[in-house]
């Protein structure tokens, strides 16, 4: 049987970054396919290479017709249906205008008036609210519209990302529907584990701020090069924890060297010259990373697997590594911290340096180990979310926004903050990105920057944060 859709090397890039490496497979007509994968697999960007959405070099066929070099308006009246990641709703539309766009195509005024009716009946929610805007449907109502939208092409191939509908309001053509505690407790669990990324990394960036006063806006590309670090001493053939092991002794040294190096010379320079210097080094990082292992995304183990954890479904054995990691590593520095006397030194001279120094304290080599127990907790950070997102010299930009929003919320001096306030974030944009109307995934992240603002304006020191008071 010859495929309907052959798909051969297919690559795709986004500016430099390839997403997609020599991609094969073929659809039947009449079949199901899913592609499966992790976040940032490829599998959006799959669908959009097949309409030519995204820069791809390969073959592709329909029917026998190759489609490269072909617009998507011109792939989509041959008969693929796309349903865009995000939903694709024209806000400012009503419902029954959204379903008459996907008939735009068509020239038969009878049968798109019964295919408008037909989707009534398989999503009557849709037919109680037709002259309503998409804009203002719930997130689940705008996904049934976009699919209902899509199959009033009549489509020949239907592209879906994943989603989910609700069963209440939509008469089955798929059952999809995760009941709705298990969805909640899913995107909590979910939320808990990527927050526990966004801990580590706050863990960094409080250390640091304890030290200098200042954010390094550099932290994410210096985890980031750490991971590249701990992928190549595996590519040499050394064993996970060795490579993890020799990753950290490595990151703790160029912390060190980092600040003896650039920020020491820097310590009474104006803030400006300072934030010039983060800035700096995150273009230097970023650059040598890419020079030396080029922008292509590459796979990277995870240690703990990603079988369902102790047989649920709702949470992977990774997922709980990175839970169980970061709750041992805030345990290990509430112990270092609090009974040795690097430790009592180390605060010391992070509350009042000058003291610190009139009990003989050198507060410029803790302001050095500062630097370098962020850079190998930040390190921990980019060798656990390298095997979610991928690894590329790009990965940490979304992490260390999301970092800077939880050491915010938590208390820019408090460790245990910014702890709690990673996993807050966390929990709190997976719940934003599945419940509340039009966020999805494209705006987690500007909510993480609104947390920031919110946060700033209502309680400036944080939860756990001390406001700083003088006598004057």
């Amino acid at each position: 049987m010859t495929a309907m859709l052959n798909i051969k090397d297919l690559k795709a890039y986004y500016g430099q970054v390839q997403a997609l490496h020599g991609l094969e497979f073929g659809l039947n007509e009449g079949s199901l396919t899913t592609l499966l994968g992790a976040n940032g697999a490829g599998k959006t960007t799959t669908l959009r290479a097949i309409c030519n959405m995204v820069r791809s070099t390969g073959s592709i066929e329909f029917e026998g017709a190759p489609l490269t070099g072909r617009s998507t308006e011109n792939i989509v009246r041959l008969g693929i249906a796309h349903v865009p990641q995000g939903r694709g709703t024209f806000t400012t539309m009503t419902v029954e205008e959204n379903l008459q766009l996907g008939a735009i195509t068509r020239k038969d005024k009878a049968g798109v008036l019964s295919d408008i009716e037909r989707m009534y009946d398989h999503f009557p929610v849709l037919k109680e609210r037709h002259t309503q805007q998409a804009g203002t449907l719930s997130g689940g109502e705008q996904q049934m519209l976009a699919v209902a939208r899509a199959l009033m092409l009549r489509p020949r191939l239907m592209l879906l990302p994943k989603s989910r509908t609700t069963k209440t309001s939509v008469n089955p053509i798929w059952d999809t529907e995760e009941p709705v505690m298990e969805l909640l407790i899913n995107q909590v669990l979910a939320g808990i584990a990527t927050g526990a990324i966004y801990a580590c990394m706050a863990l960094a960036v409080v250390m640091i701020y304890q030290a200098i006063d200042h954010l390094n806006f550099a932290q994410g590309e210096m985890a980031m090069f750490s991971t590249f670090i701990s992928w190549q001493l595996m590519q040499w053939g050394l064993p996970y924890w060795w490579a993890f092991l020799l990753t950290l002794i490595f990151s703790f040294a160029g912390g060190i060297a980092i600040e003896r190096l650039l920020f020491k010379p820097l310590a009474k320079a104006p803030v400006l010259t300072n934030v010039a210097g983060f800035i700096a080094l995150f273009a230097i990082i970023n650059s040598v990373a890419g020079l030396t292992w080029d922008f292509t995304i590459k796979q990277y183990p995870t240690p703990f697997g990603s079988a369902p954890f102790l047989g649920s479904q709702l949470i992977s054995t990774h997922q709980a590594g990175m839970i169980g990691v970061t709750i041992g590593l805030l345990i290990l520095l509430y112990l270092f911290f609090q009974f040795t006397r690097i430790g009592l030194a180390m605060r010391a001279a992070a509350s009042l340096p000058e003291s610190a120094r009139l009990v003989g304290i050198n507060t410029s080599w803790m302001i050095a180990l500062g630097w370098g127990m962020a850079a190998a907790i930040g390190s921990i950070a980019g060798m656990l979310i390298a095997p979610v997102v991928f690894l590329e010299p790009n990965m940490m930009g979304g992490v260390l926004i999301y970092g800077f929003a939880a050491a915010v919320l938590g208390g820019l001096t408090s460790p245990l903050g910014a702890v709690v306030g990673g996993f807050l974030v966390g929990v709190f944009e997976n719940l934003a990105g599945t419940y509340i109307p039009g966020v999805g995934n494209e705006l987690k992240l500007p909510i993480a920057l609104a947390l920031i603002i919110t946060v700033l304006v209502v309680k400036p020191a944080g939860l756990f944060g001390r406001p700083i008071v003088k006598r004057v």
